[in-house]
């Protein structure tokens, strides 16, 4: 039988198995080849489908001793591959074998199993060596696949053999050792190629910190790193060199060239600029730390040289950052008072780098036109409430003051001052310096006795009262019930830190209903302060009780959750989800907390999709840990608010949509919770299991649903739990609802395996 076919090779595999000629078998596979250089791929996926599983009949690990499993790994060794430059086919193949979820045992052990030789023997380097040795035009969408077979072959081992996965395969050791090849091809002409789509991939899936800390490490010479660097999309800037600038610390361990860390293309471009003055200062999730500031500034200056006269023509794009910067904020504090304050401190060692940088550094200042933004924004902050922000102008005036009147700065004392490398006291609002004031009344009281104008008067016993005095001093007014007129007429509270002292003021009904109702209206404005105060008065709305009888005390209450909720979610949703599971809040509280949060979430805005994240994960991790540690002490109210959260959960679900971008995850993990709980004794779970399940079917793509149909063993189980269901449960609704669900998973459609 000749072999030199690969059917022929393949036929002679099967009558060596017939014949349990083992010899034979190893004989082929460890023979020299020709047919390798153009079927390696198609060799080494028989291998593992058929040679494998036929020979080894017990685990890989028990049958090491065979001679064939020598042979194996020799035919599929990175060496063998390389000589062959089929590196390429080789992971390929194990990729396609490990993903293949019904394959035999065997055939995805051993493939797992190679999979750790590929990456013990360098292989990811010599992958990506052979990726750069292709033409890029040519390759340019094969190689976009594999490197997305790349970033998911961690979760794909994790999702088949968690918990027993090996540490290679794990994401904090792949990915490192992923990025650590590519970096070592940091000279090579077309690194650029290939890492215009490594980087932005990685970035996109949350590994920045790993691209940026293992890019820091090799960078002893940054110019050599500028191939790769020049091919990064735009869209990969800011997820990239947020996490870059946070290893400016003073630790020496990582000694970086700042000036010189990325390349004048990358430095001059607008979309670069606008990343760092918008998206890592003004507009920040995080402050950043002074030394990472400090970096930022250092890379927009470049290398150091001889000072020199301004030329507006020369656009350095240090002037181009910092205008940017000052005109945005002059316009007050509208963020986060601590971002706001990585803004100052950005424009303080801005204006001292342009000092060291220019020899005529007020020039600069003239010419931009900045002194006018600038001493707005620091008249904006130095009347503003927070210690912090008032801090920050005084740091601005200060910078100010010394690029215009060097000889003469401005000083202020050292306490008023933050301290760079330590965050300024910006959250903590201090008390109004009205609080302790006497205040005037704003109106007359009309049940209050008006004295008469004689100084003697008051001198006077009641007996001695004037009738005549008394009726000209008190003016008649309508005996009718005018309380709800005159609540009406109140003017509505204009400050937070007014309305969050009017809510903790038990004794006073006027004021604490004054607080509620101006709330809402208020929390719509977004206030500068709002942020800040939102943990403050989430816990304030929720110690409410309507002691008063206020009316509509529980609609004010609900509104004002929810304005917290939109405007203020990365703040109000930990602080609300968290009092859902607190023991020592009331039973309707977290009714109305749940409530709240369910009507609020289709009313996120469009471009905010990710915070629908914020309503789902706080509600969904406190729920799954109390299931796995305490399920069988739980009490009954427990087992109640556990239906109140499916269904707050199962509508958050609902409102992300099929094209979410957590809608996969989202659903993924709320399946698995409610499908832990489909044989609950209480009806109202069963309901909400189903309408849980309802909501996954509505929102998951068919592939995802697959996947979990498979992982799951909804194969066998969902139709005849829905037909019991349907049949035998006591609850009506349950019945109901199993009813129509049947009507959708039983065509069978929604259970085959794609």
């Amino acid at each position: 039988m000749s072999t030199r076919t690969l059917e022929g090779w393949a036929d002679g595999l099967r009558a060596a198995e017939a014949a349990y000629d083992i010899d034979e078998a190893v004989r082929l596979l460890v023979e020299d080849n020709d047919l390798l250089a153009d079927n390696y791929k198609a060799m080494a996926t028989h291998v593992l489908e058929a040679v494998v599983p036929a020979w080894v009949t017990t685990t890989v690990a028990d049958a090491a001793a065979l001679a064939i499993v020598p042979a194996v790994d020799s035919l599929l060794s990175v060496a063998t591959a390389e000589t062959w430059r089929h590196v390429q086919s080789l992971f390929l193949a194990l990729y396609d074998i490990v993903s293949r979820r019904q394959l035999q045992a065997q055939s995805h052990d051993m493939a797992l199993r190679l999979l750790q030789r590929f990456l013990d023997d360098d292989g990811l380097y010599r992958l990506q060596s052979e990726m750069m040795m292709m033409t890029p035009k040519a390759t340019s969408v094969a190689d976009e696949s594999l490197v997305a077979k790349l970033c998911a072959l961690p979760a794909i081992v994790c999702n088949l053999d968690w918990p027993q996965t090996q540490r290679g395969f794990l994401p904090s050791t792949f990915f490192p050792r992923l990025v650590l090849a590519f970096v070592r091809h940091r000279g090579a002409v077309s690194s650029g190629h290939l890492g215009a789509l490594l980087v932005p991939k990685l970035v996109r899936l949350g590994h920045a910190k790993c691209v940026a800390s293992v890019w820091l490490a090799n960078c002893t010479s940054p110019s050599e790193h500028y191939i790769w660097l020049n091919m990064l999309p735009p869209s990969a800037y800011e997820g990239l060199f947020s996490e870059t600038v946070k290893f400016a610390t003073n630790d020496t361990s990582m000694p970086v060239d700042w000036a010189t860390l990325l390349p004048t293309s990358i430095v001059e471009q607008s979309v670069f600029q606008h990343v760092l003055s918008h998206k890592l200062l003004l507009h920040a999730k995080t402050a950043l730390p002074f030394a990472a500031i400090d970096a930022a500034v250092r890379v927009l200056s470049g290398p150091t040289t001889p000072a020199i006269h301004y030329d507006d023509a020369a656009q350095s794009p240090l002037v181009q950052v910092l205008d940017k910067l000052i005109q945005a904020w002059a316009f007050g504090c509208a963020t986060d008072a601590d971002v706001d304050g990585s803004a100052a401190m950005f424009i303080e060692l801005g204006l001292d780098h342009l000092s060291t940088r220019y020899v005529d550094a007020r020039a600069v200042v003239e010419t931009r036109r900045w002194i006018g933004p600038l001493s707005m924004g620091i008249r904006e902050r130095m009347g503003h409430s927070l210690q912090g922000t008032r801090q920050w102008g005084m740091v601005v005036a200060i910078a100010l003051s010394k690029v215009l009147t060097p000889e003469t700065p401005l000083t202020f004392e050292d306490e008023d001052l933050p301290r760079h490398g330590t965050a300024p006291a910006t959250t903590t609002p201090l008390e109004p310096l009205v609080a302790s004031a006497l205040k005037k009344p704003s109106r007359v009281d009309p049940d209050a006795i008006v004295d008469s104008d004689d100084d003697d008067a008051a001198e006077s016993t009641e007996g001695d009262v004037n009738d005549a005095a008394s009726d000209i001093s008190l003016e008649p007014y309508e005996l009718s019930d005018d309380e709800d007129e005159a609540v009406d007429a109140t003017p509505p509270m204009v400050y937070l830190l007014d309305v969050l002292e009017g809510l903790q003021q038990d004794g006073d009904r006027d004021r604490a209903e004054l607080a509620l109702r101006s709330l809402p209206a208020l929390i719509h404005r977004r206030p500068y302060d709002l942020h800040d105060l939102a943990v403050t008065l989430c816990r304030a709305v929720t110690r409410l009780d309507d002691t008063f009888q206020t009316p509509h005390f529980d609609a004010l209450r609900k509104a004002s959750l929810r304005g917290l909720v939109l405007e203020a979610p990365a703040q109000a949703l930990p602080t609300l989800a968290a009092q859902v599971f607190d023991s020592e809040k009331l039973f309707q509280v977290k009714l109305d907390i749940l409530s709240t949060l369910a009507l609020a979430a289709p009313n996120v805005r469009v471009d905010k999709a990710n915070t629908l994240s914020l309503f789902f994960y706080p509600l969904l991790l406190p729920l799954q840990t109390q299931l796995a540690n305490a399920a069988s002490s739980m009490h009954s109210l427990d087992h109640v608010l556990m239906a109140h959260v499916f269904q707050t959960l199962a509508a958050v679900l609902e409102t992300s949509g099929q094209h979410g971008p957590r809608t996969i995850a989202m659903a993924t993990a709320f399946l698995e919770l409610i499908w832990s709980q489909r044989t609950h004794e209480l009806p109202s779970v069963r309901r909400q299991v189903l309408f849980g399940l309802s909501r996954v079917l509505l929102v998951l793509p068919g592939f995802a649903w697959s996947e979990q149909v498979a992982r799951l063993g909804l194969q066998t189980s969902l139709v005849p739990y829905l037909d019991q269901l349907r049949q035998w449960d006591p609850d009506h609704g349950c019945r109901s609802a199993a009813g129509l669900l049947l009507t959708t998973v039983d065509t069978g459609a929604f259970l085959q395996e794609q």
